[in-house]
């Protein structure tokens, strides 16, 4: 979404299609999409909801001439061929869904977004119509790019040259105060490890008692991890759950964790947490310490031990508040929005000329 709002800033003839699910979602955090949104689950529905929603916006976004493309950001729909054609679609942008048709059917130019190695691992899976169908698929890193170059040819596979990022609420300079807390950010899953970092976060509190650590996030292991760390959630020091924010927390904060395989880039909630002012502690893995590391926290090895002795590091550090203060430093010098954009618009266009070559061979 927040790609999306920076292509509309650009002037760009784009749209954006999601499940009825997200309007929520939208209407609550991006209120300026709204004019731009179609929210399409099955026949109709969708032009229906943008009608009811803004009936001026609806006629200016059927009036545009799609010089450039328009762009389908994610939908669960039968039918789509249908709204393709007669919302004018030239490209579709496809994040998290593999129902989209490939472009012989769709009848329009297609980027499948590659966003984890979960996804990747799935395109195995999928028929091989599917892989020869869509034009580019895009590995939003170097990791995620190995796993996909086992099911796509080189030739249609490119790899984002850095992640995209704008923090999701801004703060125009380093957070003053911050408390002796920890934050975890994370789906509660096996590959983001936060049995583990229980594990470790319970070894550590009972040595720091002035320390508190807040693990955000629900799936399949919240039950585990709040069992592990029960006598610390029932006296305060310890919080485990999913947040509608997590910015407050990260504010507060002064060392953000991220314990992910197979790597913790690009991931947003460690540049959220950057930019927040938090000294890292990452899983040695991928190219977490290539990209994220430079004087603003450490990398640990995926056991309780490695990721205790990380902490106490950490927490032990003459210069914490500094390698928070280079962590914010390091998310101006690396992670620019425009030039992520600049390189998405080349993608963009790339599609279009090898499906233009396609079809004059």
């Amino acid at each position: 979404m927040k790609i999306f709002s920076h292509l509309l800033e650009r002037g760009r003839d784009v749209e954006l299609w999601v499940s009825g699910g997200l309007s929520g979602h939208i209407e609550k955090h991006f209120p300026e999409l709204l004019p731009h949104v179609v929210i399409y689950d099955k026949g109709s529905a969708g032009v229906a909801s943008v009608e009811k929603r803004s009936r001026r916006g609806l006629r200016r976004l059927l009036a545009k001439s799609a010089l450039l493309r328009r762009i389908v950001y994610k939908h669960r729909a039968a039918g789509v061929p249908e709204l393709v054609k007669r919302r004018n679609v030239d490209l579709a942008h496809i994040f998290l869904d593999f129902s989209f048709p490939v472009p012989s059917v769709a009848g329009c130019s297609t980027v499948f977004e590659v966003t984890s190695p979960d996804i990747a691992k799935h395109l195995g899976a999928m028929p091989e119509d599917f892989i020869k169908g869509h034009t580019l698929f895009n590995a939003v890193s170097d990791s995620v790019y190995g796993v996909s170059r086992k099911y796509i040819d080189d030739d249609k596979l490119t790899t984002a040259p850095l992640p995209y990022f704008r923090p999701s609420t801004l703060i125009p300079s380093m957070p003053g105060h911050k408390e002796n807390a920890i934050t975890f950010a994370a789906r509660l899953i096996s590959r983001k490890n936060g049995i583990l970092f229980a594990n470790a976060v319970d070894a550590f509190l009972s040595r720091h008692e002035s320390w508190r650590v807040d693990i955000l996030g629900n799936g399949p292991d919240e039950d585990a991890i709040k069992a592990i760390l029960s006598r610390w959630i029932e006296n305060g020091r310890a919080f485990v759950g999913k947040v509608s924010d997590v910015t407050p927390y990260l504010i507060k904060s002064k060392i953000f964790v991220s314990v992910i395989e197979p790597d913790n880039y690009p991931s947003q909630s460690v540049m959220e947490a950057m930019y927040a002012g938090n000294a890292l502690l990452l899983s040695d893995t991928g190219m977490s310490k290539q990209k994220f590391i430079d004087g603003n926290g450490r990398v640990v090895d995926l056991t309780k031990e490695g990721v205790v002795d990380g902490l106490e590091a950490l927490v032990s550090s003459d210069n914490l508040g500094d390698l928070g203060v280079r962590s914010r430093q390091l998310v101006s010098e690396r992670f620019s929005a425009d030039n992520y954009v600049d390189y998405i618009e080349g993608l963009y266009r790339s599609a279009l000329t090898n499906d233009s070559d396609s079809h004059r061979k």
